[in-house]
């Protein structure tokens, strides 16, 4: 007697097909991504514009990115170690995000444009392949988000206006504070 089980016949009627995966059911996940860009851009447009609805433009995104979490280990019909290896991996992409990004656009810079676009990156990916293997779809679902995390990392926060929005200019960019000290400098004479 043996403890290995042999394998069916590519011919039986066998229900079980272990090769096969479902596809993701992606549709809550788009729906919830168009619902964060109605929720972040629509009010501008409105009477009162994002003075009186920034709470729906800065919070709204940022809901609909925990829904999102939870779609994905909830309803998207992946597989467990799917759902487990999406969870962390993004956990993980974030927080190298945050380790790397620069000082000033952790917080307001976070909810405002490094989780959305992180979380829409994803699900963009995973709604893309989401008929190929687990393994692919959630390899490239994660290197998508990590794009989309990792824009933030190229971006630097000055503060918000009086319309609640960001101040965003590139990393590299010198600061208002530098060019005038190096204004300064180039101008004054030498005592």
């Amino acid at each position: 007697m043996s403890n290995e089980t042999e394998a069916t016949p590519a011919e039986s009627n066998s229900p079980v097909k272990p090769s096969a995966s479902r596809a993701l059911r992606v549709w809550p996940g788009v729906f919830l991504v168009v619902l964060m860009i109605v929720a972040r851009f629509v009010p501008a447009f409105l009477e009162g514009g994002l003075a009186k609805y920034w709470m729906f433009a800065m919070m709204g995104p940022m809901l609909c990115c925990l829904l999102l979490v939870i779609w994905w280990l909830a309803a998207s019909r992946a597989t467990w170690k799917e759902r487990v290896f999406g969870f962390l991996g993004l956990i993980a992409v974030f927080a190298l995000t945050m380790v790397l990004v620069e000082p000033l656009m952790r917080g307001p810079g976070t909810i405002y444009v490094t989780l959305p676009m992180g979380m829409i990156a994803f699900v963009v990916g995973a709604a893309w392949f989401k008929k190929r293997r687990p393994l692919t779809r959630t390899s490239t679902a994660l290197l998508l988000a990590a794009a989309g995390f990792g824009f933030s990392i190229l971006l630097r926060n000055d503060g918000m206006d009086g319309e609640y929005q960001l101040t965003l200019h590139w990393r590299w960019l010198p600061t208002p504070e530098e060019r005038v000290l190096a204004a300064r400098t180039t101008s004054s004479p030498a005592p």
